[in-house]
C-alpha cells in the first residue's frame, strides 16, 4: 500500500517507501522496484523487483503467490 515501508532482501537496513503503484522513494528519488534492486545489487542485467523486496518480512513475490492462491490470512512461517 502507498506509504508502506519495504526492506531490501539482502540488507534489511535498506528501506524504501511505496510512493504509488509503480514507484518507490529512496533517498529522495523515485524509482521502480526493479530499477532500484538492480542499482543496489549492482547486477549488470535486469532483475525482477518483487524478488528483492520484503513487506512485513515477506518477499513481495511470495506474497503475490500467496494471495493468488487464495491464502489471504495465513502468512507462511519464515525460515530466517
Amino acid at each position: 500500500p502507498k506509504g508502506a515501508e519495504l526492506s531490501f532482501r539482502y540488507d534489511e537496513k535498506i528501506k524504501v517507501k511505496v510512493y504509488d503503484r509503480n514507484k518507490v522513494k529512496y533517498r529522495g528519488r523515485l524509482k521502480t522496484l526493479s530499477a532500484l534492486a538492480r542499482e543496489i545489487s549492482k547486477r549488470p542485467y535486469r532483475v525482477r523487483g518483487p524478488s528483492f523486496w520484503r513487506y512485513e518480512g515477506e518477499l513481495l513475490v511470495d506474497r503475490k503467490k500467496r494471495f493468488e492462491s487464495g491464502n489471504y490470512n495465513k502468512k507462511p512461517l519464515s525460515l530466517f
